[in-house]
């Protein structure tokens, strides 16, 4: 998540970035932001992966 952040200028995506980490780390109820991850999602499947393999390893002792 750091490096994806590290490129990024747009405020708007930066947003979107956070929404996703924080929607893997507790999904949040309601349908508006459970539509907003799945088109994050789908636009960005590498992004997904690269989100979910450093929290796993954050989890890790």
């Amino acid at each position: 998540m750091r490096s994806a952040l590290a490129g990024l200028r747009d405020g708007t995506a930066i947003a979107d970035l956070r929404l996703l980490e924080r929607w893997e780390l507790s999904p949040e109820p309601g349908a508006a932001a459970a539509f907003r991850v799945r088109q994050i999602q789908r636009a960005n499947p590498g992004l997904v992966a690269k989100i979910r393999a450093e929290i796993a390893s954050q989890k890790q002792p």
